[in-house]
């Protein structure tokens, strides 16, 4: 039996090369990431010396096997924004304070944001608000302490 070729519609307006990514920058995976032309998606989990290092040799793969740039990394982090007073109630805020996602007062996430994209050379930054079985209120407010503050800080810069 003869399969029949199917149009995909609508047709995607470009190429996903470029925009479509993968959580993997070890020194393993970053010539076979490079090589099919995947964009790095970081979700901060060691020391960042070394997060910078694998990154340095997947953009030299990347650029040997296609020519070009490689598409600049997106970090994702969860969020745990508070005033100092109340933080968010969560079995996972403890161990975030003790590893390398956002947390503190808005000033704090604001400058680790800004750290962050500096050294991974990264424009993007996606935020993860609830986790841990936090209760719906402090998510909430941890969103919204995160847009007033931070997020309009970072719109700011970048106009």
């Amino acid at each position: 039996m003869q399969e029949r070729r199917v149009t995909i519609r609508p047709k995607p307006f470009r190429s996903f090369r470029g925009r479509t990514y993968v959580d993997a920058v070890s020194p393993e995976s970053a010539p076979i990431v490079a090589r099919l032309g995947l964009g790095v998606l970081i979700i901060p989990q060691k020391p960042w010396e070394m997060t910078v290092k694998e990154l340095g040799a997947y953009r030299a793969h990347y650029r040997e096997y296609n020519g070009c740039d490689a598409p600049p990394p997106i970090v994702a982090s969860f969020v745990a924004c508070h005033t100092g007073r109340s933080p968010p109630t969560s079995p996972a805020t403890a161990s975030i304070a003790s590893c390398l996602q956002l947390y503190g007062t808005p000033e704090q996430v604001y400058e680790r944001i800004r750290e962050y994209q500096r050294l991974a050379g990264s424009d993007t930054v996606i935020g993860i608000f609830s986790y841990g079985g936090m209760p719906h209120d402090d998510t909430r407010r941890n969103m919204k302490l995160f847009a007033e503050r931070v997020l309009a800080r970072l719109k700011a810069d970048a106009s």
